[in-house]
């Protein structure tokens, strides 16, 4: 685990983050072009991108071992994204209030 990330329980993490680190840790944004396909081989059914400066929410879900979009929403939208499907998420909740 990355020392910049809070220090969550791996056992917790490791069905939804093969690396036990949340993606959002990181300083970078992740190269999708290349991380996808890795998760997606490595049978992770979704995968969340998050990107609160845009406020946006993807989830890919792996389908014939390749990642798919099948979901998504931004800024202030009420949403159901896989896998959760019984739980409506209010996405203005996610984010910081704007300046």
């Amino acid at each position: 685990m990355s020392s910049a990330c809070p220090s969550f329980p791996t056992r917790t993490l490791s069905r939804w983050c093969p690396t036990g680190c949340a993606k959002s840790c990181r300083r970078r944004p992740p190269d999708r072009r290349l991380e996808l396909p890795l998760y997606a081989r490595a049978r992770v059914a979704h995968v969340w991108l998050v990107d609160p400066e845009q406020r946006l929410v993807e989830v890919f879900e792996t389908t014939d071992s390749k990642p798919t979009l099948v979901a998504g929403g931004t800024v202030d939208e009420r949403v159901v994204l896989p896998p959760f499907d019984d739980l409506p998420l209010e996405l203005s909740r996610f984010w910081l209030p704007e300046e």
